[in-house]
């Protein structure tokens, strides 16, 4: 009947989807690596990941995660020219259902010290 067997889909289960990297100076860059496992009994194939502005930057694993393993989405934030509240989501398109999961940065820019 072409019904997706919803028992044997990959599954992308997140150890955590919001990370606050606090307070950062203007000008640093920083980074986190969003951990997740597929708990489903496929592979997981991760086809993209994208952020809603340049300065954030997703790299995610090219590779099939097998049932069981663990992989990463490290996402590197720059906040040259970027003051106050930040709040960038992160979209990942996987060949899960459904396809798409946000994972988010979140934390405060302020000015250097002169």
């Amino acid at each position: 009947d072409g019904a997706v067997d919803q028992d044997k889909l990959p599954q992308m289960i997140f150890e955590k989807e919001v990370h606050d990297f606090g307070e950062i100076v203007e000008g640093e860059k920083v980074s986190y690596s969003f951990k997740f496992t597929n708990t489903g009994k496929s592979d997981l194939i991760v086809s993209n990941a994208s952020a809603s502005c340049g300065c954030t930057v997703p790299h995610y694993p090219t590779d099939p995660i097998a049932p069981g393993e663990e992989g990463t989405i490290d996402v590197v934030f720059d906040s040259k020219n970027r003051p106050g509240k930040v709040d960038k989501k992160v979209t990942i398109i996987a060949n899960t259902v459904p396809n798409t999961k946000v994972i988010k940065i979140t934390g405060r820019v302020k000015s250097p010290v002169n």
